[in-house]
């Protein structure tokens, strides 16, 4: 007993006196005394059990309480292709599910990195353009879908012959693209970008492999390269201006990215 109080930081007094008190409470004995050790009885053991129960209730409790009271560190992935209106509200939504949040907004536009980091927890969320809805195998939002289309110079669109059809619909298909287009110059997104998933699996569609003579990041600068007459590329519709120096077509079956916001696996049970 006297151990017992040392270890509790309390009087040996007190704790005899809490013993007391509880087998009163119970009704039953909860140790007996035998050679000036306390052993205890059945009642006893049953109490121990639930009493470490309680204990270890206690301590994970607190451990949660203290999580949640510090602040919370949360890495975002930005493309910047999405709409800073967009990544703002979906910051907002954020601080309304964890309140105590500090937000580091990393700028990423290759994809591939992006569901790699997702995958690894170095990211706990992005806010990206995807070329579908299912290449985050994982559950998301889609945010907004935007159209692509196809970016041609005036003076490369009027060497060309194009049929009634086309001119009327300003609508091309894959092979009216190879037939028309196919021996032109293609400025290309980098690999690993959205809309190079997006062009490349249309040109394999049509087996067609089209001569490129550049890559580039931004839509801004592929349009600008477009008005050069550097070549043909694909650019998203809001990014299409511009019209008397290039001539938009739109593909069909439609060229569409989708603006997604995704997290990873320890946030996504609290969030999606």
């Amino acid at each position: 007993m006297t151990r017992a109080a040392e270890n509790l930081f309390i009087s040996q007094s007190n704790l005899s006196q809490f013993l007391k008190n509880t087998e009163n409470r119970l009704g039953e004995k909860l140790f007996v005394r035998k050679n000036k050790k306390y052993i205890p009885t059945k009642i006893g053991m049953l109490y121990i059990e639930y009493a470490m129960k309680v204990t270890d209730l206690t301590r994970s409790l607190n451990e949660q309480v203290s999580q949640l009271s510090a602040p919370l560190n949360i890495s975002i992935g930005s493309a910047s292709s999405i709409d800073k209106k967009v990544l703002c509200a979906v910051l907002s939504r954020f601080e309304k599910n964890y309140p105590s949040t500090v937000f580091s907004v990393i700028d990423c536009d290759n994809i591939d990195f992006i569901k790699y980091s997702l995958d690894h927890n170095t990211l706990n969320a992005a806010c990206t353009t995807i070329p579908s809805l299912n290449f985050f195998e994982r559950p998301h939002m889609c945010l907004a879908e935007e159209e692509l289309l196809l970016a041609v110079p005036s003076s490369i669109c009027n060497a060309k012959k194009l049929s009634d059809q086309i001119r009327e619909t300003n609508t091309m298909t894959i092979h009216d693209v190879v037939d028309t287009f196919g021996s032109s110059p293609f400025i290309f997104q980098h690999h690993g970008s959205c809309i190079r998933y997006i062009i490349d699996d249309f040109f394999n569609k049509g087996n067609f492999e089209p001569t490129m003579v550049s890559h580039v990041s931004g839509a801004d600068t592929l349009r600008d390269m477009v008005e050069k007459d550097m070549g043909l590329g694909f650019i998203p519709a809001l990014n299409a201006i511009g019209e008397e120096q290039i001539v938009y077509f739109h593909l069909s079956p439609a060229l569409t990215r989708y603006h997604a916001f995704v997290v990873n696996r320890e946030l996504e049970s609290n969030y999606i």
